[in-house]
Order: structure tokens, then sequence, then C-alpha cells
């Protein structure tokens, strides 16, 4: 007896079903709550020493805020306003892939400690903080080498369009509006270009950490993983990314009152009380994100038609 159909032709057998986008967020918020004390120390491992180490560029920018509040002048006017906007991009620049580098390590590897734990938690399972400590120490170097390579792949992607911002201050410094026209411009394709690269490599650590892959295999298993599937990764992470960082954004000024005044003038103790609120709410918050990740990989991982396009 001969099969017929799409039992002979297993290219036509029919895919799984997609999972629900809510049936996905209820799945995170589930293993969530099953590993919550979990994730939040493992999570707090390394959410606090990025939050103390961020302090000083936070009072750095806060003496920078209050000086231009009390000087009330718009720095960008005169001649030399070009010069002084290129020098102060790199300066920007630097901070900001230094501050980049160092939350792409420390949060690179709460999200492989809190995917432990939630692989743990779909299993039906439960592990205890040192056991998830223990199982991330045995990642920790893959996962450090994952990092090494995404941050090395940032520095090369902004490169060129630092550079072209340089050209453009220096070429239009004249035309103040057409400058940060073409700044804005190249800002959304660095933009764009970031977006598309994140989503195509997002479950990369939930690969490395729970199928114990090499920190290339790791990105080559979420590049295929997501292909067929970019836009509706984007629309869930982002999804995500958006409404925790809107709770995250509003439940500081919630919880202290005149913050937001304060940080108009340029006031350094509120600047403060900002990275250390936000780091607590972030504490509670951020291991929903790798969880919803792990969630999305778990659901990628499942269909057999994985490399399709």
């Amino acid at each position: 007896m001969t099969e017929s159909g799409w039992l002979a032709a297993p290219e036509r057998r029919p895919l799984p079903r997609r999972t629900p986008v809510a049936d996905l967020f209820e799945e995170a918020f589930r293993l969530y709550r099953r590993g919550f004390v979990t994730m939040l120390v493992v999570f707090g491992a390394f959410e606090i020493p990025f939050v103390l180490a961020n302090l000083p560029l936070t009072i750095l920018q806060a003496r920078s805020s209050q000086a231009q509040f009390e000087s009330n002048a718009f720095p960008y006017v005169g001649p030399e306003w070009s010069d002084a906007l290129g020098g102060q991009l790199l300066v920007y620049l630097l901070l900001l892939m230094t501050t980049a580098a160092l939350a792409l390590l420390l949060l690179s590897l709460a999200a492989g400690g809190v995917t432990v734990v939630a692989g743990a938690a779909r299993t039906g399972g439960a592990i205890n903080a040192s056991e998830a400590f223990a199982a991330l120490r045995g990642a920790s170097r893959r996962l450090i080498g994952l990092v090494l390579i995404l941050a090395g792949g940032l520095v090369v992607i902004s490169l060129p369009f630092a550079a072209a911002a340089l050209v453009e201050i220096t070429a239009f410094g004249d035309n103040l509006g057409l400058t940060f026209g073409l700044l804005a411009l190249l800002g959304l394709g660095l933009m764009v270009l970031l977006v598309f690269l994140g989503a195509r490599l997002a479950v990369a650590i939930p690969a490395l950490v729970l199928e114990r892959l090499d920190p290339m295999s790791a990105m080559r298993r979420s590049w295929n993983l997501v292909r067929g599937s970019t836009w509706r990764v984007i629309g869930i992470v982002y999804l995500a990314v958006l409404l925790i960082g809107l709770v995250g954004s509003f439940m500081p000024m919630l919880l202290v009152p005149g913050l937001y005044r304060g940080l108009l003038t340029g006031s350094v103790d509120s600047y403060v009380q900002l990275a250390l609120v936000s780091g607590a709410v972030n504490l509670v918050l951020g291991p929903i994100l790798p969880t919803l990740v792990a969630v999305l990989f778990f659901d990628l991982a499942r269909e057999p038609a994985e490399g399709a396009s």
C-alpha cells in the first residue's frame, strides 16, 4: 500500500499552527511567576552592578544639563558650533559605546541566567539560584564570546554612520536645519538596521544556553529559526520592549514626586534618584523579556520548516 497526498510528500505536509501572540505572552508570564524569586536573584546579580557602574556617567550628564539650564543658552549657535557639536558627538559616541558594551555583557549574562530558570520552569521543574548560577557558569565563556562578537559587530556597523555624521557636520555646518535633518536620517537608518539584525539574532542566547551551542553556531541557529518570521519576531519582541519601557519610564515618576522637574533643571540628586529607582524597577521587570524570548525560541524550534523563507 503506497502513501498518497501530503503523506507521500513531506514538503506538502501542513505546518504546525503558529502559537497566537497572546498565548506566548501568557506562557512567558506563567514561567516568570513560577521562577520569580530565582529570576530576581540571578538578574539582580548583573543589573545592580550595571546601575552602580553607570552612576558616574549619570552624574556627568546631570552636571552638563545643569550647566546648560543655568546658562540658558542654546549651545549650537555661532561660527564654531559645528566644531563643538563634532567634538561632543565623538565624546558621546565613545561614552555610548562603552555603556552599550557594558550593558550588553552584563545583561546578556543576566538573560542567560533567566533563560536557564525559564527552561527548567517550562519542564515543570524548579531550580534554585545556586543551581542557576552553576549552569550559567558553564555557559559563561560561550556567552562572553557571543557578547564580544556582537559588540565587535556593533562597532563595525556604527563606525560608518559616525564617520558619515562627522562629514555632514563639517560639510553642512552652516545650515543647521539640513545638518540635523541628515543626522536624523542617518540615525533612523542605523536604527532600522539594528532592529532587523536584533530580530534575526533574538534567540541566539536561548540557543547557546539551552542547546549548548558555540557563539557562531548559536547565531546561525537564531538566524535560521527567525527566517520567515522576522516581522513576527520584531512585533513580539519590540512590543514587549515598548510595554516594559513604558512601565519602567512612568514608575519612577510615580514613585518619586517632583522628579520630572528636577530632571528639567539638571538636578544631580534627581538624576541619581532616577537611576536608582529605574534600576529597582528594571530589576523586577527585566526578567520578563528574556523569559519571553526563551518562550519564542521554544515556539520557533518546534517548527520543522524552520529554515523556510
